[in-house]
Parts: structure tokens; C-alpha cells; sequence
């Protein structure tokens, strides 16, 4: 059952940020994967139990640390193009 509510929240968030970031004429893959990841960790949070690790939480968990790992590089990215300018 959590499962299911993962997915929903998951796929609803990330439906969600699409569409809004079409309709604000703001779309761009970096921004998307932002909001993306935000629902990821939102899902996680609000159907991660306490007591019992399942296994369907333990692949969740190695894609949110994908995820993070992917945040780090755009933001390490954004940084290099926004300092680059005044170092050369």
C-alpha cells in the first residue's frame, strides 16, 4: 500500500512540475530535476514506516542518492559558470 502511495505522489509531483513549468514558460531540464527531486524526498518522507525497512524502500533510497548526486553536479555546474567569469 505504500508502495502504491509512492508512486502516486511521486508521479503526481513530477506531472505536477512539468506542467507548471511549461505554463510559466520557465522549462529547463536543470529546473526540472530540481522540482523532480524535491517530490522524491517529499514521497519518501510521507511514506517512509518506521519500523520495518521494505525493499521497494531500500531501491528508493539508492535513487535519491542518485539523485542528490546529480543535484550536487548542477549545482556545482551552475557554480563553475556563474565564478568562472571573474576568474579568467
Amino acid at each position: 500500500m505504500t508502495r502504491d502511495r509512492f508512486l502516486v505522489l511521486s508521479l503526481g509531483w513530477i506531472c505536477t512540475a512539468l506542467l507548471s513549468l511549461i505554463a510559466l514558460d520557465v522549462f529547463s531540464y536543470e529546473l526540472f530535476f530540481v522540482c523532480s527531486l524535491i517530490g522524491l524526498l517529499a514521497a519518501r518522507e510521507l511514506t517512509l514506516t518506521i519500523y520495518v525497512r521494505l525493499a521497494w524502500q531500500r531501491r528508493v533510497h539508492w535513487l535519491t542518492v542518485l539523485g542528490l548526486t546529480g543535484f550536487a553536479f548542477v549545482l556545482a555546474r551552475q557554480f563553475v559558470a556563474r565564478v568562472s567569469p571573474w576568474l579568467f
